[in-house]
């Protein structure tokens, strides 16, 4: 058996079982905090989407379910959520006040918003790298003694071959 939320292969007596909508075939984890999780990411994707059908409008173009399944691959769900929570408003506006040609140019422009702002919050999180520069000892250095750079005479194409 695989784990639907690791994907690591696991003993099915082990295993954590679970039947999810009538389904008649179990699904399995590794353990039952992985389930919760598992049970909490499927809910924010399924909040997530939702969110997302505010803003844009319910249409079955399947560039929507591709580039969805992109962001998802990419990002958190959760963090997806966050954001389209704290800043539905603002997306939806600002949509309303640009006209589309096709509902493809809508969905790509909504996409670049998300990724872009997504990319934002992510850089905002991440505290820059310290670096640590090494100490060295400069008493032996000579101010003001560089090193000259060398003279080499540059030669055409028509010096060469003559």
């Amino acid at each position: 058996m695989i784990c639907v939320f690791c994907k690591k292969e696991i003993d099915k007596k082990d295993a954590f079982s679970f039947v999810m909508n009538g389904q008649v075939r179990p699904k399995y984890c590794c353990n039952k905090e992985e389930y919760d999780r598992y049970i909490s990411r499927l809910y924010a994707e399924s909040e997530a989407w939702s969110l997302s059908e505010e803003i844009v409008g319910h249409n079955n173009h399947t560039f929507k379910n591709r580039m969805w399944r992109q962001i998802i691959s990419e990002y958190d769900v959760v963090d997806i959520r966050d954001y389209l929570k704290e800043e539905k408003d603002y997306i939806k506006r600002y949509m309303e006040t640009k006209s589309f040609v096709s509902d493809y140019n809508e969905l790509a422009y909504y996409k670049s918003i998300l990724v872009n702002n997504l990319n934002k919050r992510k850089q905002e999180q991440k505290p820059a790298p310290k670096v640590e520069l090494p100490h060295e000892d400069l008493s032996n250095c000579m101010v003001g003694e560089g090193v000259a750079p060398s003279r080499k005479k540059r030669r055409s194409f028509s010096e060469i071959n003559a």
